[in-house]
C-alpha cells in the first residue's frame, strides 16, 4: 500500500514538470512579428502594385499605338486609290467654294475628303458593254465569265469626340463614311440591278460646263447620309491650347509637302508651267486655319492628289476618364503617313 500511495506521488510530480516547461508566444512576441511583417510586405505591396500600374500603362501605350498605325496603314490603302483629295478651303469653305454644306449629315467633324474608283468584283457579264448582264455572288454564276467594274465613291473620314455612346470610350475617334455610285446598264442608261444600285443620296461630280477640276469638285451637291463606320478609337480630345499642345505652324503644311512660298507669298512649285496653263496657287488649308483640331488632320495639294496625314492617339484614355494631353509624355503616340493618289477620272 505504502509503495502505490509513492508511485502515484512520484507520476504526479514528473507530469507537473511536462506541464511547466510548455510555453507559447506571448502578446508582445506577437505585435513584434506583426509589426516586422508589416514592414517587409508593406513595400512589396506597394511594389507589385506600381509593377501592375505600370503595366498596364505600357499595355496601353502599346496598344494604342499600333491601332494608330493600322488606321493611318488604313487610310493610306483607301488614298492610294484616291482621283481627287479635297484641301482644306475644299472641304470647309462655303457653298461657292468648298462642299462643308453637303456634309451636314456626316456625324463629328469631316477632316480628310476624296474621290476614289472603288472596285466592285466579278460585277457584270464580259459582253456587259452589249447586253448589260450582271453577276451576283449566287451559286448560278460561279461558273460565268464576270469582269470587275468600277465606280466612283465619296470617302469622308470623320472626327467624332466621346459622348454617352457605351460601344465608345470618353476619347475621340476616327470615323469612315462612303457613298457610291451604281453600275447602269448600258442599254437603259438605269440603274438595273438591285445589287448594284448607288447609296441613296449619291450625285457623281460634274466636269462639264467648262470648270476646272477643283471647281466642279467643290460644286458637289450630293450628300453623305450614310452611318459612319469607326475606323479607330482613343484618338487624342484634348483641345489646342491646352497643356501645350502642339499646333502647326502656318507652313507646316507646304514643308511636308515639300513646297515652299515664293517672295509674293504665294505657293512656289518646282515644276515651270505655260502661262496659259498657270493657275492661281491653291492655299493648303490645315490646323492654323481650323484650330479646334490638332489629333487628327490631313495636309493636302489637290494638284498633286497628295496627302499627308497625321494622327495622334491618347492612351491614357483606355484607363482613366477625361485623360488629357501632357507634353512630352510616351503615352500620346503621334503617327503620319504621305500618300499619293493613284486613282484617275476616266
Amino acid at each position: 500500500m505504502r509503495e502505490a500511495i509513492q508511485s502515484i506521488f512520484k507520476f504526479q510530480q514528473k507530469g507537473s514538470g511536462s506541464a511547466q516547461k510548455t510555453k507559447g508566444f506571448t502578446l508582445i512576441e506577437l505585435l513584434v512579428a506583426i509589426i516586422l511583417a508589416a514592414l517587409v510586405i508593406t513595400p512589396l505591396l506597394g511594389f507589385m502594385v506600381n509593377l501592375l500600374a505600370t503595366d498596364r500603362k505600357e499595355q496601353a501605350k502599346s496598344t494604342t499605338a499600333q491601332d494608330m498605325q493600322s488606321a493611318l496603314d488604313y487610310i493610306a490603302r483607301d488614298l492610294e486609290q484616291a482621283v481627287y483629295i479635297y484641301d482644306g478651303e475644299g472641304l470647309r469653305g462655303t457653298d461657292e467654294d468648298g462642299i462643308s454644306d453637303n456634309l451636314d449629315d456626316v456625324e463629328g467633324e469631316p477632316l480628310l475628303a476624296f474621290w476614289k474608283r472603288k472596285r466592285l468584283p466579278r460585277a457584270v457579264d464580259r459582253n456587259f458593254e452589249v447586253d448589260g448582264d450582271f453577276c451576283t455572288a449566287s451559286a448560278a454564276d460561279e461558273e460565268r465569265e464576270c469582269n470587275d467594274h468600277f465606280v466612283y465613291s465619296l470617302v469622308v473620314y470623320s472626327l467624332i469626340e466621346g459622348g454617352d455612346n457605351e460601344l465608345w470610350s470618353n476619347a475621340a475617334r476616327i470615323a469612315r463614311f462612303e457613298t457610291q455610285d451604281g453600275i447602269i446598264d448600258p442599254n437603259t442608261e438605269e440603274y438595273e440591278s438591285p445589287d448594284y444600285q448607288p447609296t441613296p443620296g449619291f450625285q457623281l461630280f460634274d466636269l462639264g460646263g467648262g470648270q476646272s477640276l477643283e471647281q466642279a469638285m467643290n460644286a458637289w451637291e450630293g450628300n453623305v447620309a450614310v452611318p459612319p463606320t469607326v475606323l479607330v478609337d482613343y484618338i487624342d480630345q484634348t483641345p489646342p491650347g491646352t497643356n501645350n499642345v502642339p499646333v502647326p505652324e502656318d507652313d507646316y503644311c507646304l514643308s511636308r509637302l515639300g513646297l515652299d512660298r515664293d517672295n509674293n507669298g504665294e505657293i512656289d512649285r518646282e515644276e515651270e508651267k505655260e502661262e496659259e496653263d498657270q493657275k492661281t496657287p491653291q492655299e493648303l488649308k490645315t490646323l492654323p486655319d481650323n484650330p479646334d483640331r490638332t489629333s487628327f488632320f490631313a495636309c493636302v495639294d489637290t494638284e498633286r492628289t497628295l496627302a499627308q496625314i497625321y494622327i495622334r492617339g491618347n492612351a491614357l484614355a483606355r484607363i482613366q476618364n477625361e485623360a488629357e494631353y501632357a507634353e512630352d509624355s510616351p503615352y500620346f503616340p503621334e503617327s503620319t503617313i504621305t500618300v499619293d493618289g493613284l486613282g484617275y477620272i476616266e
